[in-house]
């Protein structure tokens, strides 16, 4: 929108009849003149116009260019994520591997340990039983 401005020109009274020639030629003169501003007003909304068209396809390109790299930011994003979970279910799966080795590992040690035990207990039940049979006997039969 353009705004009225002050041209410093003076509005001149044109009598119907009996017009001056100095009068004519000052009429003249301002006439040239609006029409001069007219015209260069004109320029001017016209590269206003293409300047706005200008500003407004930068714009668009620069919109565009955001979201192709928010598109491109949110793909690699898919991507990193995805590697991510991989690798943890990769360690995860390793972790629990070590894991069951270790357990099996240690009971493994657990029943070897118990079966010594046991073993031990058995070979003194085996060295004590004629003693413990003859304990018995003695005082169950005196």
């Amino acid at each position: 929108m353009l705004a009225a401005h002050d041209t410093g020109l003076e509005p001149v009274e044109i009598a119907p009849e009996g017009i001056s020639e100095s009068t004519h030629n000052r009429v003249g003169r301002l006439t040239r003149k609006e029409g001069n501003l007219q015209a260069q007003g004109e320029t001017l909304l016209r590269e206003l116009v293409d300047y706005e068209k200008s500003l407004a396809a930068e714009v668009d390109g620069a919109r565009e260019k955001a979201a192709k790299i928010i598109r491109d930011a949110e793909d690699e994003a898919r991507t990193l994520l995805t590697q991510a979970r991989s690798n943890a279910e990769k360690h995860t799966e390793a972790r629990l591997k070590d894991a069951r080795t270790a357990s099996e590992r240690a009971r493994k040690e657990v029943l070897d340990e118990a079966n010594q035990a046991v073993s031990s207990l058995r070979d003194r039940a085996k060295k004590h039983k004629d003693d413990a049979v003859k304990l018995i006997l003695e005082r169950v039969l005196p």
